[in-house]
C-alpha cells in the first residue's frame, strides 16, 4: 500500500480495519473463486489498478506516518501517567492498600528496587565509589593498607569537577553500604550520628575498587554486573597476582583469587595496576586463563607517592622508641636496612643466610629488618628471636612506627631488598627519597621503580647475596651516593591525579581483548590448586618432582561429554632425566585407563611437550584425571595442562573403548650405579641451605651433606661428590668419608678440592672397597667455619 499498488486483503484481524475504498476487501473466509474474479477484474481494469493503488498510498501517509503514530504513542503515555495507576505515583497509591511488612528487610529490597525502576532526578555531581572493605574491616598495617589510607586521604581532600568520592565498603552478609561513620573517624571528626545508608549509583558514576577483597568481589558479582548494565563504570584496582603465580608463597586463597581475576575481566571496564610489571603478569594471565567472551579490558598502571615526616619529629619518637644503646649497635657497622612484612616471597631466609656466611667470614657488618610477622615463617621467627647474634650484628624491629621507620631510613648504609617478586616496591621508593642507596634483586617491577640508582643481583643462594653485599662494600666510595633522581618518586597527590586521569579519561597505556577458542577445554599451570600431588612441590607456576616415588600430578576430576579430546602435558626435564616417568589418563579413581604414554623430554632441553594423550569419550563421563607417575630418580617440571577438544573424525574406524588395564611394570635390576641431587630425599643436611637441587654452605662448621644409605654388594666402587667452590681458598679443613653402621664404620676419608669452574663440577672422589654386603652405605661432606661451597650431586658407581 505504502508504494501505490493495489492490494487484495480478507478481512482477518487488523486487517478487517482497512477503508474498504482503499483495498479490495475480501471475506474472511473467502472462496478461490472469488479471489479468481477480483484478479481478472484488475487485470482487465488498469484504471481501477492506478485508483485503489493511489488511495492505499495516501491513507498510509495519512494515518500510519513515524511522526504521526510517534505522536500518538507520546500521547498515550502521558494519558497513562496522568492517570497515575502505574509508575511511581501509582504504586505509591497502592502500597497504601498493604500493611507493613513484618520483615524490614524485605521494604528495603522494595526501596532498591523502586530506585533503580524510577531513578531520581540526578545531584549536581557524579558519586566515585571508592571500595575500601579491606581496610573498613581492619587495618593491617599492610603496604596495601598503606596505599589506601594514603589514596583516600587524597580523594577526600582534594576536589574534582563534577565528581565526588564516597568511601563504601560491602559484608558476606549484604551488599554496598556508604562508609559514612568510617570517614568520619578517618577524618578525625569523632563519632557523628552518620547513618550507613545503602549504595545508589546511577549512570555515569564510577565504581573503584581500591582497597577491596577478592572474596567479597566474587561474591557480590552479579551485583557489580548490574551496575556496569546500568552505566556504571567499574574499575578495579591490582596490587600483585602471588597467590596464581607464587602459590607457594602465600598458602591458601589461591582459588578465590583466580575466581576474583575472572571477575574483574567480566564485571570490569579498566583495571588499575600499581606497576607495570604487576600489568604484563596480569595480562599475560587473562591470555591464558581469562574468559573466551565478554568486552575489551582496559590496562593502566600508575606509581604509587610518597609522604614523609618531619626530621624532628622522627628523631624524637626514635628517642622513645629505640633504646640509644641499641640504636647505636645498628649503626655500629654497615647497617644494611630490610623493610616488609615476614613472609616466604621477601627472601628473608635466603638473607638471614647470606648475612651469617658473611658474620662466619668475618665481616663486620649488621643487618636490620623491619617488619611484622607474616604467614608460613614459624621457622625463621624463630631463628630470629634465638639468634646468638641478635642485637650485635642482627636487628629486629617488629612494630616500627612510620616515624621509626623514617629515622632508619636517614640511618642506614644501604636499602637491601630480597623479594622474589613485588607489586610496586615501595621500600626502593622511600630508599630513594632518603638518598639511601639500593641493593636489589634483579626482578621487572625493582628495575621499573629504581632504575641505574641501585644496584642488583640474582640467584636464590646466600652466596649470592653475600657476594653482592662484600661487592657493594668493597666498590663503594665515601661519602659518594647514587646519583638521585627526583623524578623516580611523586607525592600521592601527583599519583592520584594519573589515577583519575586513566579513570575519568580513559587515559589507559594498554588493553586486553578476549580471544575466543572453542576447542580449548581447560588450562592449568602446573601449581593450579586443581592439580593435586603426592610427590612433588609447587614452586612459581611449576610443580616439580622431589625425589619421591610416586604421583606427581594428579587430577582435575573433569566433567566430559562424548566425543574425542588431546591432553598435552608442558614442562622441562632436569639432568637426572624422566626415569620411565609415565603419563596417562584415567576414569573411576584410576580403574579404568583411557590412554597411557611414557614422557619424553623435549628436544631443546627447554620446555616444550612432555607428553600428547589422546582419546575418545563414547559417553557422557564424571571425574576423567590426568597422572603423571614419577620414579625416585625422574627430574622434571610440570609447567602447564591443556584439555583440547579435537576438531576432526576419531582415527580409527571404531572409537576404542575405555578398558580395564593393569600396568604391568618390568622389575629394573639392582643397579650398582647411585646417582642422587643434593636436595633428594635420601639425602640430608645439618649446615646447609637449599636451594632447587642443591645444598649451599652457609659458613657455619659442621656436616653440609649426607646420605643415602643404599645398599651395596661386595666389590669396588667409587664415590663422588660433584659441585664447586663459591670462593677460591684453602679447603683442607673439609673432607668427604665413606662409612656404613650410621658411620660407626668408617670405610675411607680423603680432603675435598677447590675447583671454581663449573665445568670441572667436582669437589672430591674416593676409592673404596667392601668386603661382604653394607646396608646403609653414606657419603658425608664436612665444611670448616667460613666455607663457601655447593654440592649438586652424590654418586657412587661400581668400579
Amino acid at each position: 500500500m505504502n508504494y501505490g499498488l493495489p492490494t487484495i486483503v480478507n478481512a482477518n484481524g487488523c486487517m478487517a480495519d482497512l477503508p474498504k475504498d482503499a483495498v479490495c476487501m475480501l471475506p474472511d473466509d473467502f472462496s478461490t473463486d472469488a479471489l479468481r474474479a477480483q484478479l481478472e477484474r484488475f487485470q482487465a481494469d488498469p484504471v481501477l489498478r492506478q485508483t485503489l493503488g493511489d488511495r492505499a498510498a495516501a491513507h498510509i501517509r495519512t494515518h500510519h506516518m513515524p511522526s504521526t503514530c510517534a505522536e500518538q504513542y507520546v500521547q498515550a503515555i502521558e494519558e497513562f501517567y496522568a492517570r497515575a495507576e502505574q509508575g511511581p505515583l501509582g504504586l505509591i497509591r497502592e502500597m497504601y492498600q498493604f500493611d507493613p511488612p513484618q520483615n524490614l528487610t524485605d521494604l528495603s529490597m522494595l526501596a532498591e528496587r523502586m530506585a533503580i525502576l524510577y531513578p531520581p532526578k540526578r545531584q549536581t555531581y557524579r558519586q566515585i565509589l571508592v571500595d575500601i572493605s579491606a581496610l573498613h574491616r581492619s587495618d593491617g598495617k599492610t603496604g596495601k593498607h598503606r596505599v589506601t589510607r594514603s589514596v583516600l586521604q587524597v580523594l577526600l581532600n582534594a576536589s574534582f569537577a563534577g565528581f565526588r568520592a564516597k568511601p563504601i565498603y560491602a559484608t558476606a552478609e549484604r551488599g554496598y553500604y556508604y562508609a559514612r561513620r568510617f570517614t568520619a573517624h578517618f577524618l578525625g571528626l569523632g563519632d557523628l550520628p552518620l547513618d550507613d545508608a545503602p549504595v545508589f549509583a546511577q549512570a555515569g558514576d564510577v565504581f573503584w575498587g581500591l582497597d577491596s577483597q577478592p572474596e567479597l568481589i566474587v561474591h557480590h558479582q552479579h551485583a557489580l554486573n548490574a551496575l556496569r548494565l546500568r552505566g556504571v563504570k567499574m574499575i578495579f584496582t591490582v596490587h600483585d597476582l602471588f597467590p596464581v603465580m607464587l602459590p607457594e608463597c602465600t598458602g591458601s586463597g589461591v582459588e578465590g583469587y583466580s575466581r576474583w581475576l575472572q571477575t574483574l575481566a567480566s564485571a570490569g571496564d579498566g583495571v588499575l595496576c600499581v606497576s607495570a610489571a604487576v600489568a604484563a603478569n596480569l595480562k599475560l594471565w587473562l591470555g591464558l586463563f581469562g574468559p573466551g567472551e565478554g568486552h575489551t579490558l582496559h590496562l593502566g598502571w600508575v606509581r604509587p607517592g610518597v609522604d614523609g615526616v618531619e626530621k624532628e619529629a622522627a628523631e624524637n619518637f626514635l628517642h622513645h622508641t629505640l633504646q640509644g644503646i641499641q640504636h647505636a649497635a645498628m649503626l655500629r657497622h654497615p647497617a644494611f636496612l630490610m623493610v616488609g612484612t615476614l613472609e616466604p616471597r621477601k627472601a628473608h631466609a635466603q638473607t638471614l643466610a647470606a648475612f651469617e656466611l658473611l658474620w662466619h667470614q668475618g665481616e663486620q657488618v649488621n643487618l636490620i629488618i623491619v617488619g611484622e610477622q607474616g604467614r608460613l615463617v614459624d621457622e625463621l621467627v624463630h631463628r630470629l628471636r634465638t639468634h646468638p647474634l641478635r642485637e650485635r650484628h642482627l636487628f629486629w624491629v617488629e612494630d616500627a612506627d612510620v616515624r621509626v621507620l623514617e629515622r632508619l631510613y636517614a640511618d642506614a648504609t644501604c636499602l637491601i631488598a630480597t623479594a622474589l617478586d613485588d607489586g610496586y616496591g615501595l621500600s626502593l621508593i622511600e630508599a630513594m627519597r632518603h638518598e639511601l642507596p639500593i641493593l636489589a634483586r634483579d626482578i621487572p617491577v625493582f628495575r621499573e621503580v629504581a632504575g641505574a640508582y641501585a644496584r642488583y643481583f640474582s640467584g636464590l643462594a646466600p652466596t649470592d647475596i653475600a657476594c653482592a653485599v662484600r661487592q657493594w662494600l668493597r666498590s663503594r666510595e665515601p661519602d659518594q651516593s647514587p646519583v638521585f633522581d627526583a623524578m623516580r618518586w611523586v607525592s600521592w597527590e601527583e599519583s592520584v591525579k594519573t589515577m583519575l586521569a586513566m579513570i575519568l579519561e580513559d587515559q589507559w597505556q594498554d588493553r586486553w581483548e578476549p580471544v575466543k577458542d572453542d576447542t580449548r577445554v581447560v588450562r592449568y599451570w602446573g601449581s593450579d590448586r586443581h592439580l593435586l600431588t603426592i610427590a612433588g612441590r609447587r614452586e612459581g607456576t611449576q610443580l616439580v618432582s622431589t625425589g619421591r616415588r610416586g604421583y606427581l600430578m594428579y587430577g582435575p576430576y573433569l566433567d566430559l561429554e562424548a566425543g574425542s579430546y588431546v591432553m598435552k602435558i608442558y614442562g622441562s626435564v632436569g639432568r637426572f632425566g624422566l626415569a620411565d616417568a609415565m603419563a596417562d589418563i584415567c576414569l573411576k579413581g584410576g580403574n579404568t585407563v583411557l590412554v597411557e604414554r611414557s614422557l619424553e623430554a623435549p628436544e631443546d632441553g627447554r620446555e616444550g611437550v612432555l607428553a600428547t594423550l589422546r582419546f575418545t569419550l563414547t559417553q557422557f563421563c564424571r571425574g576423567l584425571e590426568a597422572r603423571v607417575l614419577v620414579s625416585d630418580f625422574s627430574d622434571l617440571r610440570i609447567g602447564m595442562v591443556e584439555l583440547r577438544k579435537e576438531d576432526h573424525s576419531p582415527r580409527s574406524a571404531a572409537p576404542p573403548k575405555a578398558t580395564v588395564q593393569t600396568r604391568q611394570r618390568q622389575q629394573s635390576p639392582i643397579a650398582l650405579t647411585h646417582r642422587y641431587w643434593a636436595t633428594h630425599p635420601r639425602m640430608e643436611s645439618i649446615v646447609g641451605y637449599p636451594v632447587g637441587r642443591s645444598i649451599y654452605a652457609t659458613g657455619e662448621e659442621g656436616i653440609l651433606i649426607f646420605g643415602p644409605y643404599v645398599g651395596l654388594p661386595k666389590g669396588d666402587y667409587v664415590a663422588t661428590v660433584h659441585g664447586v667452590a663459591l670462593k677460591s681458598g684453602d679447603l683442607n679443613d673439609c673432607w668427604m668419608d665413606v662409612s656404613w653402621n650410621k658411620g660407626d664404620h668408617l670405610v675411607v676419608r680423603r680432603a675435598i678440592y677447590a675447583t671454581t669452574d663449573d665445568a670441572v663440577d667436582e669437589l672430591g672422589r674416593v676409592a673404596f672397597e667392601l668386603q661382604a654386603y653394607a646396608e646403609d652405605i653414606e657419603v658425608r661432606v664436612y665444611v670448616a667455619t667460613g666455607i663457601a661451597i655447593r654440592v649438586d650431586e652424590i654418586a657412587i658407581k661400581e668400579s
